[in-house]
Formats: C-alpha cells, sequence, structure tokens
C-alpha cells in the first residue's frame, strides 16, 4: 500500500512520511492509514498501524516535536 505524497510542515518538525516510518518500525506492523490534524492548535500525525498479531494500533506523533504523543494529550 502506498500512501499519497506529503508535503513537510513549515519550518522544523518532523514530516508525516517520517512519523510512519517511525511508527513502523516501533510496531513491526503495516500502515493502514496516516493523516496529519491540528489538536488544540498543534500538528499532530495519526497513523493507524495493523500488527502483527492482527490489532490496530492508533499512534499520535507531535509534528513539532517528533516525539509520541499519549491518546488524550
Amino acid at each position: 500500500m502506498s500512501l499519497p505524497a506529503v508535503a513537510r510542515n513549515p519550518g522544523s518538525g518532523e514530516s508525516l512520511d517520517s512519523a510512519v516510518s517511525r511508527a513502523r518500525e516501533r510496531t513491526g506492523g503495516r500502515v493502514l492509514s496516516a493523516e496529519t490534524r491540528q489538536v488544540d492548535g498543534r500538528p499532530t500525525h495519526f497513523v493507524r498501524i495493523l500488527t502483527e498479531d492482527g490489532k490496530v494500533r492508533r499512534l499520535r506523533v507531535d509534528a513539532a516535536t517528533g516525539r509520541f504523543v499519549a491518546p488524550g494529550r
């Protein structure tokens, strides 16, 4: 599955492509979807992964810092 081309965030920060790659490495799963949305005025990457055991994991990455963010934060 290929994801659409994604523009980098203005200024510094982590691109959606980079966040997807790190999420894939972290889980070892297959990417189902990825998008960037604003959460409390901050760009946040949302990545859905299908893990090897068949579970869907939803990861959030702060686009400005590149840090994984706990859901609800």
